[in-house]
């Protein structure tokens, strides 16, 4: 009798399951964070200490005004993907703007996410936009240059995941200096599918210490957490890889 192979899972099928998973609990994560800002912006008045800006109420009054979208709109968002096996969300998104945790290091930008991710094909596109927000008014972006990282584009020169500069305009109007080249560095990014893009960019914003409390919110598969793990050693164990997650 012929011995039939055992089928792996079609890793197309785990994306499409886990992705809206994790963009959603990064979506609580960035809320949580905000709010912890938000009240210790309240306890010090107008004071300077830990805010994105020289006065917390210019971010704050930004962002009412630019509806930071909130972990329930997030979770429609990704119930559309249901139907299309597509996670788009673009700057004319009138639900709002999905904010990214606050920065710790580069503590006067706010970082938004626009992602743009094939669930069936396993593309993807994560642009991030980083902006300052005028002192004069929480109105107007001061400031905005965007990264993006993205998966391999065949037949061009940057046919490897990796991530880039972004040459291009804000809504606002303001953008990254044109003199600065938006194709190269083409960085390589240690990915090989939109799981691990999406941990590249966090980890590659945020470090270590926040990388480890997104994926304490979340399941890694095996297959992932090794895939992942195979190109990044830091100097210090990943401890939520080890410990939380569970393959």
């Amino acid at each position: 009798m012929q011995k039939h192979k055992k089928k792996g899972a079609n890793p197309n099928i785990a994306q499409s399951q886990l992705l809206p998973r994790y963009i959603i609990e990064l979506s609580r994560l960035s809320d949580h964070k905000w709010r912890q800002v938000i009240q210790s912006w309240a306890r010090a008045g107008n004071c300077s200490t830990g805010a994105p800006h020289s006065t917390p109420k210019n971010v704050y009054d930004y962002m009412l005004a630019r509806h930071r979208m909130t972990p329930r709109d997030v979770e429609e968002l990704c119930k559309e993907a249901e139907s299309t096996s597509m996670i788009s969300l673009d700057r004319g998104n009138e639900k709002g703007y999905f904010w990214l945790p606050p920065m710790a290091k580069a503590s006067k930008f706010i970082a938004i996410l626009y992602p743009e991710i094939d669930l069936n094909g396993g593309s993807y596109r994560l642009r991030i936009e980083m902006v300052t927000i005028g002192s004069d008014s929480g109105m107007t972006v001061e400031k905005a240059i965007e990264y993006r990282f993205e998966s391999p584009g065949p037949g061009s020169i940057h046919d490897y995941h990796h991530a880039q500069l972004t040459s291009v305009n804000s809504k606002d109007g303001v953008g990254a200096p044109n003199w600065l080249p938006d194709g190269i560095p083409c960085m390589p990014v240690p990915a090989r599918n939109p799981i691990t893009g999406l941990f590249a960019a966090i980890l590659s914003l945020y470090g270590i210490d926040v990388f480890e409390e997104f994926l304490s919110m979340i399941d890694v598969p095996k297959d992932y957490r090794n895939e992942f793990m195979m190109f990044v050693r830091p100097s210090r164990n990943i401890r939520a890889f080890e410990v939380v997650c569970h393959g």
